[in-house]
């Protein structure tokens, strides 16, 4: 988990937070888990790029932006994030 946070402000208001994972299974369950509760929460993603090796998906909410990357590179990995846009 990265927490990336204003250095001026007194107050712990964030710029970015991630959450990575590496391995076939544990990168897939998550992808699964996070994707449906997004979906249930915000509906469809406002972009989805889809192939072979990778799946996008991103939402943007207010001023914020949530992006979910599973890809294949030697083994499935996870990226999600989420950002002020």
């Amino acid at each position: 988990m990265y927490w990336d946070h204003h250095e001026a402000s007194r107050y712990k208001i964030f710029s970015s937070v991630e959450f990575r994972t590496s391995g076939d299974d544990i990168s897939e369950n998550y992808f699964k888990l996070i994707n449906a509760h997004l979906e249930k929460l915000f509906a469809a993603p406002k972009r989805k790029e889809v192939n072979d090796k990778s799946v996008s998906f991103e939402w943007i909410i207010s001023d914020m932006r949530i992006y979910l990357y599973f890809f294949e590179k030697d083994v499935k990995k996870l990226i999600f994030e989420i950002s002020r846009v």
